[in-house]
């Protein structure tokens, strides 16, 4: 794994800088040994460990959060989509209401439809939550 390969050298040239004992004083950098260390394991014990991937995995991604607060550009980016996700959760529950009317009216006018070239098990009207998947894979153009 590359990535791990770079949080290991990272960690070396840190150490190296500035020594054992300023180094073991960050609580930054004893997060980044501990995520080495747990990596290492599961990189080891192979898939047995499938849980304890994805938690190590989420656990990078806290360390990948912690190194852009110190750029304020990253952080003005990351103030301004806090500020906007009110208003895009309106623009969500308005979509998810026009999608439940289109639903109704599918599953009204096309439930009992046979299936054919594009109807079918995996896209039908039969049911309002299979009407909601088939909406979502009109407006998305899955197949």
């Amino acid at each position: 794994d590359i990535f791990f390969g770079v949080m290991i050298l990272e960690a070396i040239l840190h150490f190296i800088a500035h020594g054992p004992k300023l180094y073991f004083r960050d609580y930054g950098n004893l997060f980044d040994i501990f995520l080495i260390t747990a990596t290492a394991i599961v990189m080891i014990a192979g898939p047995e460990m499938r849980r304890a991937a994805q938690v190590v995995r989420v656990l990078r991604l806290v360390r990948l959060a912690k190194s852009m607060q110190g750029n304020p550009l990253i952080k003005a980016v990351f103030d301004t989509v806090a500020l906007s996700a009110p208003q895009v959760a309106n623009i969500v529950v308005v979509l998810f209401l026009a999608m439940s009317m289109f639903a109704v009216v599918g599953v009204s006018s096309f439930g009992a439809t046979k299936f054919g070239g594009r109807l079918g098990t995996q896209a039908n009207f039969s049911s309002y939550p299979m009407a909601m998947i088939t909406l979502f894979q009109i407006m998305f153009g899955d197949e």
